[in-house]
């Protein structure tokens, strides 16, 4: 949810080796404060436009890769049919109650205006214990890219903004989906 464009820059690199890299950020994530729609259906109009202006219109003619909210994004757009394949991680499968508490309490921490407490909140839930001391070096620089790279406001609205059709639900958009789908899962991720 809170990953912007310049979290996929260190990755560019790597992945741009043997074919064309293009990133996109979503609405409600990045620096500044939308003044759109968070909608999903708003952020996949949005992709479409954006392959649409990169002259990438062909069936199966682009691979999609996405974390968290970018994946869900990505399989969303899966449905338009100019992907390939779609690589998710990080993607809740499903809202059951304790994924609809912690959207709960991310709303009121955001609404709050904390960021850097929300950022803490998505380590304390997405992430086992054993991650988290293997990489507890990592953590406080991932907390200031999160609260550098993003605004609360913006976080709040896609969080409100994006939950809200259910056609566009992980279940309803593999069901929809036209491309191979990956789902790349952690063995202990919590959420």
């Amino acid at each position: 949810t809170s990953q912007s464009l310049s979290s996929w820059g260190p990755h560019v690199p790597a992945l741009s080796r043997s074919r064309l890299v293009l990133t996109f950020e979503c609405v409600g994530q990045g620096p500044f404060e939308p003044s759109s729609s968070c909608s999903m259906s708003a952020q996949v109009s949005r992709l479409s436009s954006f392959l649409n202006a990169a002259s990438i219109t062909g069936d199966k003619s682009v691979d999609f890769a996405g974390l968290s909210f970018g994946g869900r994004v990505c399989l969303a757009a899966s449905r338009l049919g100019v992907a390939r394949k779609t690589h998710l991680s990080g993607v809740s499968l499903n809202r059951d109650a304790v994924a609809l508490r912690v959207l709960e309490k991310w709303r009121k921490i955001l609404g709050d205006g904390d960021l850097r407490a929300f950022a803490e909140s998505i380590v304390e839930v997405s992430y086992s214990t054993d991650f988290r001391e293997r990489n507890e070096k990592w953590i406080p620089k991932w907390l200031d890219f999160v609260e550098s790279s993003n605004t609360a406001e913006g976080v709040l609205k896609l969080l409100n903004e994006s939950h809200l059709d259910d056609s566009y639900g992980v279940t309803e958009s593999l069901r929809l989906s036209k491309s191979s789908n990956r789902f790349l899962l952690g063995e202990m991720d919590v959420l």
